[in-house]
């Protein structure tokens, strides 16, 4: 085994959740790692699950807390979710008419006004044709160098499904943006187990099923944000940032595989 694979082989990997805007549960659960690590001397890295942005208030604050864990961690990456995924496409869309169609439900189901007023917009009026100016540029280009996946040595990382009996470099882009019923219903092993986001809002927290975990976060209004870990033996746990009325507290959870 040579030095780059030792190294990599003794990260521990930190898979988060969407955050969705909640910049206040990432800077809080980002510390709670750091400090884990220092205290135990350990090399890690972070994995976003994308959907950094949207519905919560601070989107632009999170993709800079995302882009710098990521310069700072060597072997850390961010999979293209569904929400930056939508912001590319309407900034390559070039006809006009189409590019209001696209942003219309960007707006009204997916939160993207929310993304718009965190970079400092006040005004819907225009906004079809300054998103390219509104938006930080580094942001672009950082959706833009977004991973489809994070293969790990027995779980692959991925935004939301997998398409059984695929093969990963085969697995269609759009397909894998969006929670599959097939793949939510599959129960045979999928090769390696997949770590993954569930964009169920009615629950938060970690599951851990015989092929796959799924991490439920995406609704930014319970105020949770959750991580599922994997340690250099395979062993998986996962920790948790929860706000209440006392504030945020991290917790961690006991290792379940």
């Amino acid at each position: 085994m040579n030095r780059t694979s030792s190294v990599a082989a003794a990260l521990y990997t930190y898979a988060i959740g969407y955050v969705h805007g909640r910049a206040d549960l990432l800077r809080e659960l980002l510390f709670a790692i750091e400090r884990k690590a220092r205290r135990e001397r350990l090399q890690y890295r972070v994995v976003f699950l994308g959907n950094l942005i949207d519905l919560g208030p601070a989107s632009k604050e999170v993709v800079d807390l995302a882009l710098a864990t990521i310069r700072q961690h060597p072997g850390s990456a961010l999979i293209l979710g569904r929400h930056e995924a939508q912001v590319l496409r309407i900034l390559d869309e070039k006809d006009w008419k189409k590019r209001q169609s696209m942003v219309v439900p960007w707006f009204s189901t997916m939160g993207g006004e929310e993304t718009l007023m965190s970079y400092g917009t006040t005004q819907r009026a225009g906004l079809v044709d300054a998103i390219d100016e509104v938006v930080d540029p580094r942001h672009i280009e950082f959706f833009r160098k977004a991973k489809r996946y994070v293969e790990l040595d027995r779980h692959v990382i991925v935004h939301a499904s997998l398409k059984p009996g695929v093969h990963l470099i085969d697995q269609d882009y759009e397909w894998i943006l969006r929670p599959q019923r097939e793949f939510l219903d599959h129960r045979d092993s999928f090769g390696k187990k997949v770590i993954h986001g569930q964009p169920f809002g009615d629950r938060t927290g970690v599951e851990n099923h015989s092929n796959r975990i799924a991490i439920n976060d995406a609704n930014y209004a319970l105020g949770a944000l959750s991580a599922v870990c994997v340690e250099p033996t395979g062993e998986v746990h996962s920790v948790r940032a929860i706000r209440s009325e006392k504030g945020i507290t991290v917790e961690g959870l006991p290792v379940f595989e």
